[in-house]
């Protein structure tokens, strides 16, 4: 028996064959536009349409808001009690006052400052901290000279 042998020639026309075919595939596929069906047209309108139906509620929100701002609709049910009147919310208290308890002494409506002449007589001019729902508020209240002793 003798074995056969391959040419350097044949291996490589089999190899170029081979590049050929695989060249003559990759020409043949064609790539197609979508179809645009009636069903992906219609789709398409309809996330438009809830696109600026959301744009539209956005727009209400925002614009309610701003309203509800400047004609001071937040400050509806604001109460009437003034300095060192007895309290249990900052809605009980007139405008500018807050509801606080400075050390120990009971909650009562305090006048927000900045310095010591806003305060009056027999008042001074405090830093406190407030703490609200999510975070800690720094402000300046009237405090009574008896309550620092």
């Amino acid at each position: 028996m003798t074995k056969k042998r391959k040419d350097k020639k044949t291996a490589t026309r089999s190899a170029s064959a081979a590049n050929r075919i695989a060249k003559q595939q990759k020409e043949t596929f064609v790539k197609r536009a979508p179809l645009n069906t009636p069903q992906n047209e219609d789709r398409k309108e309809g996330l438009g349409v809830q696109k600026k139906i959301l744009f539209v509620i956005a727009a209400l929100i925002i614009g309610a808001t701003i309203l509800a701002k400047q004609t001071g609709a937040q400050k509806t049910g604001q109460g009437t009690a003034v300095q060192d009147e007895a309290c249990t919310e900052s809605k009980e208290c007139a405008d500018g006052h807050v509801c606080y308890q400075y050390s120990t002494n009971p909650f009562s409506c305090k006048k927000r400052c900045k310095t010591d002449d806003e305060c009056g007589r027999g008042h001074t001019c405090k830093a406190v901290v407030r703490f609200g729902k999510k975070r800690v508020k720094p402000m300046k209240v009237c405090v009574s000279n008896n309550e620092i002793k």
